[in-house]
């Protein structure tokens, strides 16, 4: 399956309310050290994430995509990774995607 279709394929899933790709990436996110916080969705057919640190600085981008190259398949790979001190929530607790830089 190439890479297209598996996004397609998330889409569906996330569409139908069974994110269970997504947050499987979420929940890898959440694992590294140093996370407080990760949201993960799609965005114009690529995989977003936006990492919340405990300590400002300690990842880059490019270093939490290293890690999710080196432990998840290629597919599930986020494109774009953001990481910042806070994450814009809800008062139900779930991420304001449109907010997120």
């Amino acid at each position: 399956m190439n890479s297209s279709n598996l996004l397609d394929n998330i889409a569906m899933q996330t569409t139908t309310g069974n994110g269970a790709v997504l947050r499987k990436v979420e929940s890898f996110l959440l694992g590294l050290d140093d996370v407080a916080d990760a949201s993960v969705w799609l965005h114009q057919g690529n995989l977003c994430a936006h990492v919340c640190l405990h300590e400002a600085n300690r990842f880059t981008e490019q270093e939490i995509i290293e890690q999710c190259k080196n432990a998840l398949p290629s597919t599930m790979v986020p494109q774009n990774v953001t990481v910042s001190s806070i994450r814009p929530t809800m008062r139900s607790g779930y991420a304001v995607v449109t907010s997120l830089p």
